[in-house]
């Protein structure tokens, strides 16, 4: 199910990369819902399904899917949620500042 993956992603840290065909069906599934942003690797051959995709955010809509199947909070604070990952990049940020000054 799409959803238990959705799970797995939002205990993860991002980006995250998946290989496995069904994993990657149900990335598809999470992407088109907009619960997700991904990227699927391109194949050589425009036909054949990719081998590859790399997830690099749960979106808010995602999140909050989360929290309507009762996924605790607690859980959602974790490495791959969008909040920590934006505090983490507003971070290295803040100290590549002061680091130039």
């Amino acid at each position: 199910m799409a959803m238990e993956l959705l799970r797995r992603i939002a205990a993860s840290p991002l980006p995250a990369s998946f290989r496995s065909p069904e994993d990657i069906d149900k990335l598809r599934v999470l992407h088109a819902a907009g619960l997700v942003r991904a990227v699927f690797a391109a194949e050589a051959q425009a036909m054949e399904a990719p081998r590859a995709a790399l997830v690099t955010a749960i979106t808010a809509r995602g999140m909050a899917e989360l929290r309507t199947n009762g996924e605790p909070d607690a859980q959602l604070r974790g490495a791959g949620s969008t909040i920590n990952v934006v505090r983490r990049l507003r971070g290295l940020v803040e100290r590549s500042r002061g680091a130039s000054e």
